[in-house]
C-alpha cells in the first residue's frame, strides 16, 4: 500500500481512465468514469484476483486522487461490495503490485509513453 501513496494528490486523466484497450491489456475495466469529474467524484474499476472480482474505487477532489479503495464484489449481488480483509488486501497488493503500478502510472500520466497519451 505504501507504494500507492505516491499517487495521492496526482491528477487522474479521465481520458485514460476510459481507455478500454489499454486497461483491458492490464486485465482491468472501468465501470464508472465521469466525462468531466465534479469537485468531488469517484472512478470505479474492476479486475479479477483468482475467483474474486475486485473493485478499485478512486476518489478525487478537483481531479486529484484523494483515496484509493480496494473491495470485493459480493458474488450473490454484484452491485454490493464488501471490504477486503487485511490478509486479502496484503495478498492482492503483493501479487498484483506490478500491474497496479502500471495502472496508476497510466491513469496519472506518470508512465513513459506506454498506451495512449
Amino acid at each position: 500500500m505504501e507504494k500507492l501513496r505516491r499517487y495521492m494528490e496526482k491528477t487522474i486523466s479521465a481520458e485514460r481512465a476510459a481507455d478500454r484497450a489499454y486497461l483491458s491489456s492490464l486485465g482491468i475495466s472501468c465501470t464508472y468514469c465521469p466525462e468531466v469529474p465534479e469537485e468531488f467524484d469517484e472512478f470505479e474499476f474492476r479486475t479479477s484476483f483468482g475467483a474474486t472480482n475486485i473493485v478499485i474505487t478512486v476518489a478525487v477532489e478537483e481531479g486529484q486522487i484523494k483515496r484509493i479503495l480496494f473491495s470485493k464484489e459480493d458474488p450473490e449481488d454484484p452491485e454490493n461490495i464488501k471490504g477486503l480483509t487485511g490478509k486479502e488486501l496484503r495478498e492482492f497488493l503483493s501479487r498484483e503490485e506490478s500491474r497496479l503500478l502500471r495502472f496508476f502510472d497510466y491513469l496519472t500520466c506518470q508512465d513513459k509513453g506506454e498506451g495512449q497519451a
